[in-house]
Formats: C-alpha cells, sequence, structure tokens
C-alpha cells in the first residue's frame, strides 16, 4: 500500500529531523572533545586568551553550520536538500 503526500511529509520530516540531530551530536561531541583534548581550554588560559562559554559557542557554530542558523542556507540545505 502506497504512503499518502501527507504522510510522505511526516516521515520525510522525521528522517530529515533525525539526520540533523545525529549530525549535530556528532559533530559537537567531536569538537568539545577536541577542545577538552590535551588540556587545550587551560593552556588557552594560562596564555591569557580564555574563551568566554566555548560549549555554547561551539554549539552556536554548529547549529549555523548545519541549518544556516536563521538564514536558513546551511550545509544540509546544499548537500542533502
Amino acid at each position: 500500500m502506497p504512503f499518502s503526500t501527507s504522510q510522505a511529509h511526516v516521515i520525510e520530516y522525521i528522517v530529515q529531523s533525525t539526520l540533523i540531530i545525529r549530525w549535530r551530536l556528532w559533530l559537537t561531541n567531536n569538537y568539545v572533545g577536541r577542545w577538552l583534548d590535551n588540556h587545550t581550554h587551560y593552556r588557552m588560559s594560562l596564555a591569557g586568551g580564555g574563551a568566554d562559554n566555548p560549549d555554547q559557542r561551539i554549539s552556536e557554530d554548529i547549529n549555523r553550520f548545519i541549518d544556516g542558523g536563521q538564514v536558513g542556507y546551511g550545509i544540509y540545505s546544499f548537500s542533502i536538500v
């Protein structure tokens, strides 16, 4: 039995949302792991170049990279859609 148009849109939305969430999770874990690896954050503060809220900045930058932020032209729009 084929899907109706509304069912297809719901499935597409779920698959799209799942992909974006997994992609954001992987990127966030990767960048936060690199930030905390080898005590980079500590060495940066000793050098006098401490960053304010690096975890929030990483999260916001990844969101803009994938979703495009408020503009809506992120990497997902160009590569998948």
